[in-house]
């Protein structure tokens, strides 16, 4: 049966479960509502009907108040990106200027000293003025010449065996003169070291006297000799 004052669904008794009312009171032409009569709405539906559009409403305010808090962070940040300076190198760079030439850097023929001037005699014209008279060094052949601080080395074949001339330039009577003249190895048995000596110090000369200079001070550089010399 149902409470004909609240609706409620009950069994049959004296009193209503929900609203405690009598039913022994009911006026006599007053019946109990029919089975038909909805139940009562359950807790949160009036709250439901209430909020519906006022929800819809609400969802859509945050999501346009989240949304615009995006697009400003966003452009927050694309302003930052563009207003930091860029790391990369430049576009464009001017080369560097070229260094000039120090002092020491300067060929040494170039540079006079004390009213005196600097001819350099490099191991490739040696060697080149030695391959126009190859047989000027007999018995020694292929020879050929290299230049260090520690002097000059001639090396070359002679009997079917390899050897090395070494002498030391220096400047005397104001000509080019070599110390210390030997032949390493077996070769110094059958090869005269003073006969190289003479015949490399004519080569040397060669050069110096086709200048026409007195030559001062002899200094020995990798792959060249530096003479200083004075012009007659």
């Amino acid at each position: 049966m149902y409470c004909p004052y609240c609706g409620t669904r009950q069994s049959p008794g004296r009193r209503c479960i929900a609203c405690g009312a009598s039913f022994a009171r009911l006026p006599p032409n007053r019946q109990p509502r029919s089975t038909t009569i909805a139940q009562r709405p359950r807790p949160g539906t009036r709250w439901e009907r209430r909020g519906g559009i006022g929800g819809r409403a609400l969802g859509c305010l945050m999501t346009l108040v989240v949304a615009t808090l995006i697009l400003i962070a966003l452009a927050a940040f694309l302003t930052s990106e563009t207003g930091s300076p860029t790391t990369g190198p430049p576009a464009e760079q001017s080369p560097p200027p070229s260094p000039s030439l120090t002092p020491e850097s300067r060929p040494a023929d170039t540079t006079p000293t004390s009213g005196s001037e600097q001819v350099v005699i490099t191991e490739e014209e040696l060697n080149r003025e030695i391959a126009e008279n190859p047989r000027a060094f007999g018995p020694a052949r292929n020879v050929r010449a290299e230049i260090d601080p520690s002097g000059i080395t001639m090396r070359f074949t002679a009997y079917g065996l390899g050897g090395a001339f070494r002498a030391r330039p220096v400047a005397r009577d104001g000509t080019i003169e070599l110390e210390d003249a030997r032949v390493d190895g077996p070769l110094g048995l059958v090869v005269d070291a003073d006969d190289l000596r003479s015949r490399l110090t004519t080569e040397l000369q060669r050069r110096l006297a086709s200048e026409g200079v007195t030559v001062e001070d002899v200094t020995l550089e990798q792959d060249q000799l530096v003479v200083t010399v004075n012009r007659a």
